[in-house]
C-alpha cells in the first residue's frame, strides 16, 4: 500500500502542468495615450515587453503611487518599470524620455 500510494503521488505531480513563473519586475517603453491622476492610472502605447512575452499594444495601467502621474501628458515617450501585485502589473516608476 505504502508504495502504491508514494507511486501514485509521484505520478501525479509529473503529470501536473507547470507554468512558467512570471517576472516580479519588467521593464518597457511606450508613449503616454491619457493620464487619469484622480484614478492614479495612465494608458500607455507600449513597445513589445520580452520579459513577460507581451506583444506592443495599448493598454490602461496603474500607478504605485499618486504623484507618478505628475508631468505626464499625452504624446510623450517615457520609460516605465512594472511590478506584479495581487492585482496585476502596476507601475512603480515611469520617466519621460528626451
Amino acid at each position: 500500500m505504502k508504495h502504491w500510494l508514494q507511486a501514485t503521488l509521484l505520478s501525479a505531480a509529473l503529470a501536473a502542468p507547470v507554468y512558467a513563473a512570471q517576472p516580479q519586475s519588467a521593464e518597457g517603453t511606450g508613449v503616454v495615450q491619457s493620464v487619469d491622476a484622480k484614478a492614479a492610472s495612465v494608458t500607455l502605447k507600449h513597445d513589445p515587453i520580452p520579459s513577460l512575452q507581451w506583444p506592443a499594444m495599448t493598454m490602461p495601467f496603474k500607478l504605485a503611487k499618486p504623484e507618478l502621474a505628475k508631468g505626464l501628458a499625452t504624446g510623450q515617450k517615457v520609460k516605465f518599470t512594472l511590478e506584479n501585485s495581487n492585482t496585476g502589473y502596476r507601475i512603480t516608476t515611469i520617466s519621460v524620455v528626451k
